[in-house]
């Protein structure tokens, strides 16, 4: 398997040598760790506040669920409402679930349990 200049790794297809494409985008740029477990089960914390119009630096943002089957599930809102379980405007992940944030607003979440791990970043 051969690399290019973007160190993604290029995999047969269509007779030739296609680019593999990221579960999100991603780019080589430095990223802001956003990563914690959950504090209080079912209560909601902003996971990344709105930025800023005239702030350009931050183009990225995604919510990892790395915890295992037992330890419940994320519930993401990147609409601007607070998160809630089965709450409009709410998605929830499980264990292994990635999602892009698509949205420069804030974005809140709620664990279903304390200790839930999840990654998170925005770059």
């Amino acid at each position: 398997m051969a690399t290019s200049d973007s160190d993604l790794p290029y995999v047969r297809g269509e007779g030739r040598n296609i680019m593999a494409q990221p579960v999100f985008p991603v780019d080589l740029t430095d990223w802001t760790n956003r990563s914690g477990t959950v504090a209080q089960a079912t209560v909601p914390f902003q996971l990344f506040a709105a930025i800023p119009d005239e702030d350009k630096t931050i183009s990225r943002r995604f919510v990892a669920h790395v915890g295992d089957a037992d330890s419940g599930s994320l519930w993401i809102n990147w609409l601007g409402d607070v998160a809630g379980v089965g709450a409009p405007g709410s998605l929830e992940l499980m264990p292994g679930d990635i999602m892009p944030i698509p949205t420069r607003g804030a974005v809140s979440a709620l664990g279903t349990m304390v200790g839930l791990a999840f990654t998170a970043a925005e770059g």
